[in-house]
């Protein structure tokens, strides 16, 4: 199964052109788990916390403080399609965090924000 990433995910690290790269992609779900997992969220200390998810939680995007759906896409699969189509955001990816791009990490997508493709694409 794949997804359409329909607007921008969990907030994180990277900066808005790099999270809004993500929008209208689509991505496929990692294999043997087409349903959405609960995902844990951020219970970070407040002096844990990285500048941008500070500011996230002080302004707008709030950060959940309860588990949320998400689906899980390898990490590595994810970024192959964001390296075709979004090649500047996979730049800032493959800077900040080339051990992720590893194929041992996920990617994780709150399912609020993908619709379900059921279909490979042409």
């Amino acid at each position: 199964m794949r997804i359409r990433v329909l607007k921008p995910s969990f907030p994180g690290d990277e900066p808005d052109f790099v999270r809004e790269a993500w929008v209208g992609l689509e991505l496929p779900v990692l294999e043997g788990k087409e349903q959405p997992v609960l995902v844990p969220p951020a219970k970070l200390p407040w002096r844990a916390l990285s500048f941008s998810k500070l500011v996230a939680r002080l302004f707008s995007r709030q950060l959940p403080d309860q588990p949320m759906p998400a689906y899980l896409v390898s990490a590595a699969e994810g970024f192959e399609v964001l390296e075709r189509e979004r090649p500047e955001a996979a730049k800032w990816w493959k800077r900040r965090f080339p051990d992720a791009l590893s194929g041992r990490y996920n990617f994780r997508f709150n399912a609020e924000n993908c619709q379900e493709l059921r279909h490979e694409p042409a």
